[in-house]
């Protein structure tokens, strides 16, 4: 049986950096809302803090791709239809 992605879960593996110290330590997924994000992660260290784990969480590049494409066409779809030419 398949692993299913369940929503309001997630999950973040070891990433292998290569020769890039600006790639994440981590990398994986997040659910929320039926919608799926990338999930980034950093080991960091702070004198307060002591050791923690610093993410960023995005929407993926295909639905980013989509949504710039959405809002292009829409874009042009109002230039067409307004009568005002500024």
């Amino acid at each position: 049986m398949a692993y299913e992605k369940r929503d309001m879960s997630g999950a973040i593996f070891r990433n292998d950096k290569g020769d890039n110290d600006r790639r994440p330590d981590m990398k994986g997924w997040l659910k929320l809302g039926g919608v799926e994000y990338e999930v980034a992660g950093w080991t960091k260290h702070s004198e307060r803090a002591g050791k923690y784990l610093s993410l960023k969480i995005q929407e993926p590049r295909e639905q980013v791709a989509e949504t710039i494409n959405d809002l292009n066409r829409e874009a042009r779809q109002n230039e067409k239809s307004d009568p005002c030419p500024f």
